[in-house]
């Protein structure tokens, strides 16, 4: 599948120069970076001696969610400051090399629009949007599901997750809670997961297994225990 980005405006060219929504790999996790993958082997010799064993880097769930899809990145510095008063400012570093109105690329959604949604909100109600300055051209029939990105466990802001029909719309504003009552985010940053799926209708029942359903079933479970292994290495056999 091929997804291509290209600017709103001819004017973002080199915002999408610098910063492109690159694959999942290339956005990892900082814990995931530095945590070691540790074999059941040695693993097993470790947990005697009270050292390191095999964690979450071993996990091939988390592998596959963090490496899925593609990230944006944030395409310019964020500052946010809640002032003694309770008041609120922030600046986005792009308006002012754009030599544009803040509003133009910072947007907001106000209270009575997020009513019984429990968000994290500014001061006065609001919810925070920027406006993605690109457009992705996506292959026919796939959807966009866009998140925060999985397991950055960051402080800061979340974004909240949506679908779009991306073969229809090809881009979004970024609506995120805000976690902190000052913070600064660099140009670059992990912004949102974006992850494309084929649009289709979806049946799903529920019934007893099959005999030979439950033997097939004890038997990968049975070597998944056996060999101490995952079922990535297990297929792979």
């Amino acid at each position: 599948m091929n997804i291509t980005t290209i600017p709103l405006h001819k004017r973002y060219e080199k915002i999408l120069d610098l910063y492109p929504p690159q694959k999942g790999n290339k956005f990892l996790p900082e814990w995931y970076k530095k945590n070691k993958f540790i074999n059941h082997y040695e693993s097993h010799h470790n947990f005697y001696k009270g050292k390191e064993i095999a964690g979450a880097k071993n996990c091939p769930a988390i592998q596959d969610i963090i490496t899925t899809g593609f990230v944006i990145p944030l395409w310019a510095n964020f500052y946010f400051t809640t002032l003694d008063n309770g008041e609120y400012v922030y600046e986005f570093t792009i308006s002012n090399a754009m030599g544009e109105s803040i509003d133009i690329h910072v947007n907001n959604h106000a209270e009575n629009q997020t009513h019984g949604l429990d968000l994290e909100k500014t001061s006065d109600g609001m919810i925070l949007k920027l406006m993605l300055p690109y457009w992705f051209q996506v292959p026919e029939g796939y959807n966009l599901l866009f998140t925060d990105p999985f397991y950055h466990f960051r402080k800061d802001i979340r974004c909240l997750s949506g679908v779009v029909e991306g073969d229809k719309w090809g881009t979004i504003q970024v609506v995120f809670e805000i976690l902190k009552p000052e913070f600064h985010i660099e140009a670059g940053t992990p912004l949102i997961h974006v992850i494309p799926y084929q649009r289709e209708t979806l049946n799903i029942t529920s019934r007893n297994g099959e005999e030979e359903e439950y033997k097939a079933i004890e038997k990968k479970m049975n070597i998944l225990d056996l060999k101490r292994t995952n079922y990535k290495s297990l297929f792979s056999e």
